[in-house]
């Protein structure tokens, strides 16, 4: 009989935890990340009699999770890719309603310019008319000088998140190498059994980081889970962590790890899209609306200063310009005129003495560029690009004929010595926007006339108006419509590409989603058919147990 009790309680023991476990799945029905458990059952060890092996009941074998690694490794890639796609939408979607709406239209502003102009030639010796002129030229740098600072908040804004995204990143593997050590303590204080809940922690960890950053996962041989940047440095080992870092510097941006610059081995996730959206679509814009305002108050000088002002009319050319574009941090500088070598916030850092001209508008690009030390030697990239355009040595570097600028890189040491930059960042369109204004106040300063051609004569306003339609204002084989044109129509295409993409990628991680919670999810349908059918066993084994009880009773009243 007490074998019959015994068989009896094995089973009521059982399937109470079976109950405990499936209370705890559907408690944790909606909880992100959780994967439903089983209990797996095996008959205890039979006892030996003259007539048989007779079975002593049942014992809990294990309790499992339920998990698909290749479902979960394919949510993780899918996941890197989204986050890429998200970041840069984001950033492209603000870049659109900046620069796609009126608030930062370019060309609308250079069409009020110009036909103000015509008015002017239409009657060059109306003060008033002049006058409105000036204001409208005044206007279109203020408009140029405020969508510059609107573009310069934003790569602020790419920075901010950068920053907070590295910053979720190195909480996200500190938490990792958290969960290696407690579940590699678990499975040493319980050999045989696994920390369910921890594990799938771990995996919602490694899906929430493969969203922010590519990563490369693997276990080792005692289970933990290793987590490697894509050139194979280890963010994640055993149950340490090593955390990524922010480096900025003007407009510059990087991410290191040990100090080291990474930025360019990271190309996933929400961080490899900030970097990227910043590289191939922010600065690039940024640099090409600077060259089409450069070009445009360039070739606007040069006509300028062949004309003659009301109170100059000598029949000599007054040589003035109309624009001017100060050298940053105070310098009284006009780097309009060619060669004119310009450092500031056009290189970074300013204090390595690097400077960039301008020298010839007609093959002038919107590239930028850094100079980096690398194997004993200078070389010279466009920002961008992974292979060098050349090696340098310091000195002057002539790229007139192929980018219309010159750098002077004079004062670079052959070899960088201790706190000297190994990296020299130039933008030469960069600061060209924030600083472009006025050169004169005086509407009777504006050159009009040609020289000699006296107070009504409009021949040099009617040759400045012409610069409107002239194809080869930018770069030399664009009017100023055209480039920025063109312009918009690449960064359109860009945006558009980027959302569809988005849009597709989305469908794929909701697919993934969706498939993998059929298969490791909690189905409360059929929680609820288990339970009722562990009720049933429950009612059973302790009929079972009453039977035995009762028959045990009455056979201590017999013997008594």
């Amino acid at each position: 009989m007490a074998d019959f009790i015994s068989t009896s309680v094995s089973g009521l023991s059982s399937v109470q935890r079976a109950l405990d476990v499936l209370s705890h799945n559907i408690t944790n029905a909606y909880t992100e990340g959780f994967s439903r458990q089983t209990v797996s059952l095996v008959t205890r060890p039979a006892q030996e009699t003259g007539q048989g092996a007779i079975g002593s009941g049942a014992q809990i074998a294990g309790i499992a999770r339920t998990f698909d690694q290749f479902l979960g490794q394919t949510l993780q890639t899918a996941m890197t890719e989204q986050g890429r796609l998200a970041a840069r939408q984001d950033v492209l979607g603000m870049m659109d309603d900046l620069i796609g709406g009126q608030a930062g239209n370019l060309n609308a502003w250079m069409t009020d310019f110009f036909n103000a102009a015509q008015d002017v030639a239409n009657n060059p010796s109306d003060v008033a008319v002049r006058t409105t002129f000036l204001g409208q030229a005044t206007l279109m740098t203020q408009r140029v000088q405020s969508l510059d600072r609107q573009l310069g908040a934003l790569d602020q804004l790419v920075g901010r998140r950068t920053t907070q995204a590295v910053q979720d990143i190195n909480g996200m593997t500190r938490e990792l190498a958290d969960l290696n050590a407690r579940i590699l303590d678990m499975r040493n204080r319980f050999p045989g059994q696994e920390p369910n809940d921890l594990l799938d922690r771990r995996d919602l960890v490694l899906r929430n980081l493969s969203s922010k950053l590519d990563v490369q996962t693997y276990e080792d041989g005692r289970g933990n889970v290793q987590v490697n940047l894509s050139n194979g440095m280890p963010l994640v080992l055993a149950d340490r962590n090593t955390p990524l870092g922010v480096m900025a510097s003007g407009t510059q941006l990087a991410i290191t790890f040990d100090g080291q610059d990474v930025s360019r081995y990271i190309g996933g996730g929400e961080l490899g899209g900030l970097l990227q959206v910043k590289r191939e679509a922010l600065d690039p814009q940024r640099a090409e609306l600077g060259r089409v305002a450069f070009s445009l108050a360039q070739r606007v000088n040069e006509v300028h200063r062949q004309g003659e002002g009301l109170d100059s009319l000598d029949g000599v050319a007054d040589g003035r310009d109309l624009f001017k574009a100060p050298v940053p941090g105070g310098g009284s500088a006009n780097y309009l005129a060619l060669n004119t070598f310009i450092g500031a916030d056009r290189v970074e850092p300013s204090a390595s003495g690097v400077t960039v001209a301008i020298a010839d508008v007609a093959n002038l690009k919107a590239n930028d560029f850094a100079l980096r030390y690398e194997g004993g030697g200078w070389q010279l990239y466009r920002l961008g690009e992974s292979q060098p355009m050349q090696t340098i040595t310091p000195g002057v570097i002539d790229l007139s004929g192929s980018e219309g600028i010159k750098i002077d890189a004079s004062t670079l040491p052959a070899t960088p010595g201790a706190g000297q930059p190994r990296e020299v960042i130039l933008r030469p369109m960069g600061g060209v926007m924030a600083s472009l204004s006025l050169a004169i106040q005086d509407p009777r300063q504006l050159a009009a006339a040609v020289p000699g051609g006296g107070a009504g004569d409009n021949r040099n306003m009617l040759a400045l108006g012409a610069i409107a339609s002239a194809q080869d204002v930018v770069g030399g084989t664009q009017s100023l419509s055209s480039a920025f044109t063109q312009s918009q129509a690449a960064f359109g295409g860009l945006a558009r590409a980027n959302k569809v993409s988005l849009d597709a990628q989305d469908i794929v991680v909701k697919q993934i989603r969706d498939r993998r919670e059929s298969v490791v999810g909690v189905n409360l349908d059929e929680e609820a058919a288990h339970l009722m059918r562990l009720q049933n066993h429950y009612m059973a084994l302790s009929k079972s147990l009453s039977v035995a009880d009762n028959l045990f009773q009455s056979l201590l009243q017999a013997a008594s």
